[in-house]
């Protein structure tokens, strides 16, 4: 008998935020619980999470997640992608939050497709941004979204909502995050649009997807999630303030940049930006990652220049205002072919040969 899930282990498109939306009610949040989002997390967890021993299970989730990536490499040519990275738990209306929005909307005016990790905080800022038209209605959605009768962040115990086995929903921390995307779903939909590219997975599943997200690649696989993100912003990560996860980017970047990852041996250094001053006082990246680039030595001046570090000074700053970031990118001379794409088109093209 063939298994059923609660997914689709060949979807037919990226998702959207009505999709994920369904069965979730914002007037209702203990309805949280029936949204197929959520339904979608606790069947992962039943199945074992990331760690699953059912080999349906699993290869149901890899042809989902195949498919995921087939759709993101059509959904995604010819697009000049900046990534917005920073923590799921940025407050609505703090600044970080106000800053990622604006920097969102001002590349998004510029042309360029945002993307996030397409969770709550920081992402969730990025999207709200991209959605909007103009300042003035940029103004107007981040006064709503962090008024005072609005949740300002998620739960902090909302990695309990599900048992580690999946039988158990602890129904007051749903609701919680009912009432946390409630206002995000209302907003949405009164904007009758999205905007951006939001790239969350279920191996996070207890934070909530941002529905201001455009276009939502959702997978089961955290590993390729993280490293599809970064490899399709071609033009650029902003990162802003964030914990381990964002650090975890930050250094995961910084290896494809170093090597020239995508496509292998012809990918370029692209622009990385640590926004605010957490990345110099709170935690100082910068020594870590000139050596990295092996920073020339002030003992020997007429040392040749490595091109890691010619291309980490030309292209790597530390920012605090959004119109330098901006331009920052701007000054980026790089190819929309991006990096994700050109592999998924080589193993394409290896498919046909074969």
């Amino acid at each position: 008998m063939t298994p059923t899930f609660q997914f689709e282990p060949f979807p037919k498109s990226l998702y959207k935020a009505q999709t994920l939306l369904s069965g979730f009610d914002p007037t209702r949040p203990e309805s949280y619980v029936d949204m197929l989002d959520f339904r979608i997390f606790r069947e992962f967890q039943a199945a074992g999470g990331a760690a699953t021993g059912d080999y349906l299970v699993a290869m149901s989730r890899a042809l989902h997640d195949n498919g995921i990536t087939q759709h993101l490499a059509d959904a995604v040519a010819g697009k000049h992608i900046v990534g917005i990275m920073g923590g799921h738990s940025a407050a609505r209306g703090d600044a970080d939050y106000v800053a990622a929005a604006q920097l969102s909307a001002a590349l998004t005016a510029e042309g360029y497709l945002v993307a996030s990790g397409g969770g709550p905080g920081v992402m969730e800022a990025v999207h709200l941004g991209a959605a909007c038209v103009d300042e003035k209605q940029l103004h107007d959605v981040l006064a709503r979204i962090s008024a005072k009768d609005v949740p300002p962040s998620i739960p902090a115990n909302a990695t309990s909502v599900v048992s580690p086995d999946g039988t158990t929903v602890d129904r007051a921390i749903a609701e919680a995050l009912g009432k946390y995307l409630a206002p995000a779903a209302n907003i949405r939909k009164q904007l009758g649009k999205g905007g951006g590219l939001g790239i969350p997975t279920w191996m996070y599943g207890f934070e909530p997807f941002t529905p201001f997200a455009d276009l939502i690649a959702k997978y089961f696989q955290n590993s390729v999630r993280e490293d599809g993100l970064l490899a399709l912003a071609t033009h650029g990560v902003i990162y802003m303030r964030g914990s381990a996860g964002t650090m975890q980017e930050v250094f995961q970047d910084a290896a494809q940049n170093y090597y020239h990852s995508f496509p292998i041996g012809q990918g370029q250094f692209s622009p990385m930006v640590f926004f605010g001053k957490f990345w110099t006082d709170d935690i100082p990246v910068g020594p870590v990652m000139d050596a990295l680039f092996h920073k020339p030595s002030p003992a020997d001046p007429k040392a040749p220049i490595p091109k890691s570090w010619a291309e980490y000074s030309k292209w790597v700053k530390f920012l605090d205002s959004v119109d330098q970031t901006v331009a920052h990118i701007k000054s980026f001379p790089g190819q929309p072919e991006s990096r994700m794409l050109a592999r998924v088109r080589h193993s394409r093209s290896a498919l046909v040969r074969a």
